[in-house]
């Protein structure tokens, strides 16, 4: 600004005016400030607001985790849906990969077909146990009779969707319904009309699709096309809907499949037309939702309940979960020895990050400096927190692969999230200065270019990696896909309780047998100044933003045994009002430090390392942390 110290100032004035929704208080688009909002004078402030981040699933995994809340007493009413809204990142994103409709139309399963448009959206269910809405007086819409998630595993690219991941996520969800072949009569899809994808859709439901009665799947992205985040909801809203009306909707923009897919002999048919159900027998649909990264979610909806319920809470002994393996990957690479000794005199003198340039990992990670300039530190460094732990634990879901679950904590967007916004808003910065008096223009527009040369250099052009890169929930799908677990993975960002969050929710999903083992996890990979003045801005005392991934391994008591896992720590979860042991550790910022979603990781490894046999990790309290009113014991052996 040659040496003007005001410039700033009034480049700032001049985007405020093209931008007038930003706002003077962005640390208010945090997810878990804008759940809390939300929620504000409508729920009680003792709710558990819980944000689950599986990209286009992500509404059918919040169904998931707020269903298994109900079922295992922990609530007793769950409200779950999604949000989304579009942004010219994401557009300008996808349509560098070729995925936008070129039509100005969304023509699921149609050989017409050219793409997807994105939308914005909302939606949220409320549920109930069945038997509490009956005797709450409230009407029942539908009854969800299973619920299934999975992993597509090492499948193909992080970026292409997997058959075989799809179609497991309808099977579980089956299972657990207890639904019988060729009962199904419709299923709601997720298809989106992208070419490539609705093809693998199409056949993974194709293939568990009963052939002795025609079952007809539509789509509803025709007519409000892909909404992303509350896909899962608005798919079970058609269901019921359909239900309601005793009709399955006809396909809209469609006229025939394509050639290329599987022939039509009785079993998946696309409604052409409204097709009424059944007069006698039970209304039974089906609805997936599949997320970009490979998260799949499907549940079986009905109009009556079915001949066997789940048990009531309390009815069967619950598992001890147990904790039987742990890695980190910290700057300066600290050894276990020296973290226990150093966490146990209270300090963990490290430096903060890891230095710029990141290092490269090990090229057997599969992340080549091509890649990590794409997708930024959070990814590798979660990986090599993974494969320390793998190293000194022997890989303990070593045959457990198919039911291993990854839960992450992540706070904010990761790096690059915040950085492709920039490149991608260039040409407006430019037209916003331009538009400036004449004195202005002239002295700006030098230092557009100068800050354009910047942009370009730093942040690299739009590829599948970059994608993956902004997307916060490929945090979690890059280790399902690198180690090849294929249980359930998402982010789940509460703040700095984001950790104790993803540690409550893999604790209930093992309890409720849902997983066999799970890695919870917390990463801290973004320093970005931008993110410092928002977690400052709800914390002053916080100043420094800290890099670090941990890992835990969490599994039950019998299948440790079963396994020969070592137990280093039983895990109890705890709630507000609950007697507290003598040793506590409050997760949440350490002398001006935070590592962010991972403060509670750190919380978790203090309290391992810590001397007496019982420790209690409480969430951290103010606006850095989350809503979760409670906390989890460890008992040391």
């Amino acid at each position: 600004f040659g040496g003007d110290p005001d410039g700033p100032r009034r480049v700032r004035e001049i985007l405020l005016r093209r931008y007038p929704h930003a706002g003077p208080h962005p640390q208010r688009f945090l997810p878990h400030i804008v759940v809390r909002d939300a929620a504000w004078n409508i729920l009680p402030d003792t709710s558990e607001l819980v944000v689950v981040d599986s990209a286009c699933s992500a509404a059918m995994f919040a169904v998931d985790a707020g269903v298994r809340s109900l079922l295992l007493g922990d609530a007793d009413v769950a409200f779950c849906g999604g949000v989304s809204s579009v942004t010219p990142t994401e557009c300008v994103t996808m349509s560098r990969l070729g995925v936008m409709s070129t039509s100005g139309e969304v023509r699921p399963f149609d050989h017409g077909g050219t793409g997807t448009l994105f939308s914005d959206g909302a939606a949220v269910l409320a549920l109930k146990r069945l038997e509490r809405a009956q005797a709450d007086g409230d009407e029942v819409l539908a009854v969800l009779t299973g619920v299934g998630t999975s992993s597509d595993g090492r499948g193909k690219a992080l970026f292409t969707p997997d058959a075989r991941g799809q179609r497991e996520a309808v099977l579980r969800a089956r299972r657990k319904g207890s639904v019988a072949p060729g009962s199904t009569r419709w299923l709601v899809s997720h298809a989106i009309g992208i070419p490539a994808g609705d093809a693998v859709e199409y056949s993974a439901l194709d293939s568990v699709t009963d052939r002795t009665a025609a079952c007809h799947v539509t789509s509803y992205k025709s007519v409000t096309g892909h909404p992303s985040y509350p896909s899962g909801a608005l798919g079970i809203i058609t269901a019921v809907l359909g239900i309601r009306n005793a009709m399955i909707p006809a396909q809209r923009l469609f006229d025939r499949v394509p050639s290329t897919y599987p022939a039509e002999a009785g079993g998946l048919l696309v409604a052409a037309e409204d097709v009424p159900f059944p007069e006698t027998g039970p209304k039974v649909v089906g609805v997936s939702c599949f997320g970009f990264g490979g998260g799949n979610g499907h549940v079986v909806i009905t109009d009556r309940p079915t001949a066997t319920p789940p048990h009531p809470p309390g009815d069967d002994p619950v598992d001890d979960v147990v904790l039987v393996g742990w890695g980190t990957h910290l700057p300066g690479t600290p050894d276990r020895h020296r973290m226990t000794a150093d966490l146990r005199s209270g300090r963990l003198d490290i430096p903060a990050t890891f230095g710029d340039p990141y290092p490269p990992p090990p090229a057997a990670l599969g992340v080549p400096p091509s890649v990590l300039r794409r997708v930024g530190r959070c990814q590798p460094m979660l990986l090599q927190a993974v494969s320390a732990l793998a190293d000194v634990h022997d890989t303990p879901w070593r045959g457990l692969n198919e039911n291993t679950g990854v839960h992450v904590g992540l706070f904010g967007p990761p790096e690059v999230a915040m950085t492709y916004p920039q490149r991608v808003h260039l040409r407006a910065v430019r037209r916003a200065l331009a538009d400036a008096p004449d004195t202005e223009r002239d002295r700006l527009l030098p230092v557009y270019d100068q800050y354009r040369e910047t942009v370009l250099a730093l942040v690299p052009g739009v590829t599948e990696d970059a994608v993956t890169g902004i997307l916060p929930n490929c945090v979690a799908a890059r280790v399902s896909k690198r180690f090849d677990l294929r249980g359930a993975n998402m982010v789940i960002d509460d703040g700095t309780d984001s950790t104790l969050t993803a540690l409550r929710l893999a604790m209930r999903a093992l309890q409720a047998g849902d997983l066999d083992l799970a890695l919870v996890c917390g990463v801290s990979g973004n320093t970005h100044p931008e993110l410092l003045t928002l977690t400052r801005a709800l914390d002053s005392d916080v100043t420094e933003l800290a890099e670090g991934a941990f890992a835990y391994a969490l599994t039950t008591a019998s299948i440790a045994t079963t396994h020969d896992l070592p137990v280093l720590a039983r895990l109890r979860p705890w709630s507000l009002g609950q007697p507290q042991p003598p040793a506590v550790v409050a997760a949440g910022p350490i002398h001006g430090r935070t590592y962010l979603g991972a403060d509670g990781a750190l919380a978790l490894l203090t309290s391992l390392a810590h001397t007496e046999p019982e420790v209690l990790v409480t969430p951290h309290s103010g606006d850095l942390g989350g809503t979760i009113p409670h906390g989890v014991r460890l008992l040391t052996p």
